[in-house]
Protein backbone atom coordinates (compact mmCIF):
# COMPACT_ATOMS: atom_id res chain seq x y z
CA UNK A 1 0.00 0.00 0.00
CA UNK A 2 2.93 2.50 0.94
CA UNK A 3 3.88 2.38 -3.05
CA UNK A 4 0.08 3.37 -4.16
CA UNK A 5 0.70 6.05 -1.38
CA UNK A 6 3.65 7.23 -2.85
CA UNK A 7 2.72 7.29 -6.44
CA UNK A 8 2.25 10.82 -7.84
CA UNK A 9 -0.06 9.29 -10.61
CA UNK A 10 -2.36 6.57 -10.28
CA UNK A 11 -3.48 3.48 -12.53
CA UNK A 12 -6.29 3.30 -14.00
CA UNK A 13 -8.41 0.55 -15.79
CA UNK A 14 -11.24 0.95 -18.35
CA UNK A 15 -12.79 -0.89 -20.26
CA UNK A 16 -12.65 -0.53 -24.42
CA UNK A 17 -14.93 1.50 -26.09
CA UNK A 18 -16.24 -1.63 -28.40
CA UNK A 19 -18.32 -4.39 -26.52
CA UNK A 20 -19.03 -8.21 -27.01
CA UNK A 21 -21.39 -9.42 -29.43
CA UNK A 22 -22.97 -13.08 -28.15
CA UNK A 23 -21.14 -14.48 -30.88
CA UNK A 24 -17.60 -13.70 -28.88
CA UNK A 25 -16.20 -10.56 -31.09
CA UNK A 26 -15.76 -7.41 -30.44
CA UNK A 27 -17.86 -4.78 -32.09
CA UNK A 28 -16.87 -1.23 -33.62
CA UNK A 29 -15.54 1.82 -31.52
CA UNK A 30 -17.80 3.77 -29.69
CA UNK A 31 -15.45 6.90 -28.73
CA UNK A 32 -14.76 8.12 -25.64
CA UNK A 33 -11.92 6.66 -23.91
CA UNK A 34 -9.26 7.93 -26.04
CA UNK A 35 -10.57 11.54 -24.96
CA UNK A 36 -9.90 10.73 -21.56
CA UNK A 37 -6.81 9.10 -22.18
CA UNK A 38 -5.10 11.94 -24.33
CA UNK A 39 -5.83 14.29 -21.59
CA UNK A 40 -5.05 12.30 -18.52
CA UNK A 41 -1.11 12.23 -19.66
CA UNK A 42 -1.44 8.25 -18.98
CA UNK A 43 -0.32 5.51 -20.84
CA UNK A 44 -2.46 3.02 -22.12
CA UNK A 45 -1.25 -0.67 -21.57
CA UNK A 46 -3.57 -2.60 -23.94
CA UNK A 47 -4.49 -6.07 -22.62
CA UNK A 48 -6.49 -8.37 -24.42
CA UNK A 49 -8.59 -10.98 -22.15
CA UNK A 50 -10.20 -14.33 -23.79
CA UNK A 51 -11.85 -17.19 -21.72
CA UNK A 52 -14.08 -14.36 -19.99
CA UNK A 53 -17.68 -15.62 -22.02
CA UNK A 54 -20.71 -15.35 -20.09
CA UNK A 55 -21.60 -19.11 -21.00
CA UNK A 56 -18.81 -20.44 -20.15
CA UNK A 57 -17.85 -18.88 -16.92
CA UNK A 58 -21.65 -19.74 -15.70
CA UNK A 59 -21.39 -23.07 -16.76
CA UNK A 60 -17.98 -24.12 -14.77
CA UNK A 61 -19.35 -21.82 -11.99
CA UNK A 62 -21.96 -24.36 -11.67
CA UNK A 63 -19.70 -27.12 -11.55
CA UNK A 64 -17.23 -25.84 -9.24
CA UNK A 65 -14.59 -25.60 -12.05
CA UNK A 66 -12.24 -23.37 -12.71
CA UNK A 67 -12.34 -21.10 -15.93
CA UNK A 68 -9.50 -20.61 -18.06
CA UNK A 69 -9.08 -17.41 -18.36
CA UNK A 70 -5.78 -15.76 -20.19
CA UNK A 71 -4.35 -11.93 -20.79
CA UNK A 72 -2.08 -10.88 -23.00
CA UNK A 73 -0.85 -7.51 -22.77
CA UNK A 74 0.46 -5.39 -25.45
CA UNK A 75 3.46 -2.52 -24.82
CA UNK A 76 2.84 1.08 -23.14
CA UNK A 77 1.53 3.70 -25.76
CA UNK A 78 0.73 7.50 -24.89
CA UNK A 79 -2.13 9.02 -26.64
CA UNK A 80 -2.18 13.03 -27.67
CA UNK A 81 -5.22 14.72 -28.42
CA UNK A 82 -4.86 18.25 -29.34
CA UNK A 83 -6.93 21.22 -28.60
CA UNK A 84 -9.35 22.94 -31.24
CA UNK A 85 -9.33 21.91 -35.17
CA UNK A 86 -9.16 18.69 -35.91
CA UNK A 87 -9.82 17.04 -32.09
CA UNK A 88 -12.33 14.88 -33.52
CA UNK A 89 -10.55 13.39 -36.02
CA UNK A 90 -7.83 12.77 -33.41
CA UNK A 91 -10.26 11.11 -30.98
CA UNK A 92 -11.46 9.03 -33.34
CA UNK A 93 -7.56 7.53 -34.09
CA UNK A 94 -7.13 7.87 -30.65
CA UNK A 95 -10.04 5.39 -30.07
CA UNK A 96 -8.81 3.04 -33.16
CA UNK A 97 -5.12 2.86 -32.31
CA UNK A 98 -6.45 1.55 -28.49
CA UNK A 99 -8.99 -1.11 -30.74
CA UNK A 100 -6.58 -1.83 -32.94
CA UNK A 101 -3.92 -2.94 -30.18
CA UNK A 102 -6.11 -4.66 -28.32
CA UNK A 103 -7.71 -6.80 -31.89
CA UNK A 104 -3.86 -7.44 -32.42
CA UNK A 105 -3.42 -9.22 -29.06
CA UNK A 106 -6.61 -11.38 -29.62
CA UNK A 107 -7.45 -14.65 -31.39
CA UNK A 108 -8.52 -13.92 -35.23
CA UNK A 109 -11.85 -15.45 -34.22
CA UNK A 110 -12.09 -12.84 -31.99
CA UNK A 111 -11.65 -9.79 -33.47
CA UNK A 112 -15.10 -9.22 -35.11
CA UNK A 113 -15.03 -5.44 -36.87
CA UNK A 114 -11.27 -5.16 -36.60
CA UNK A 115 -10.91 -8.38 -38.06
CA UNK A 116 -9.34 -7.26 -41.35
CA UNK A 117 -8.57 -3.59 -39.98
CA UNK A 118 -4.64 -3.17 -41.81
CA UNK A 119 -3.43 -1.32 -38.49
CA UNK A 120 -4.04 -5.30 -36.90
CA UNK A 121 -2.24 -6.96 -39.73
CA UNK A 122 0.41 -4.24 -39.14
CA UNK A 123 0.92 -4.88 -35.32
CA UNK A 124 0.88 -8.94 -35.56
CA UNK A 125 3.84 -8.17 -38.11
CA UNK A 126 5.67 -6.95 -35.42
Amino acid sequence: MRFWRGCKRRAHGHRTEGHTFKNRVIAGRQNGRGISRGQSGYPVLPIALTGTEDRGIISNLKRFRRSKIKAVAGELFYIEIPKGQGREEAMRNATDEIMCQIAAKLPESYRGFYKNYPRVRELEQK
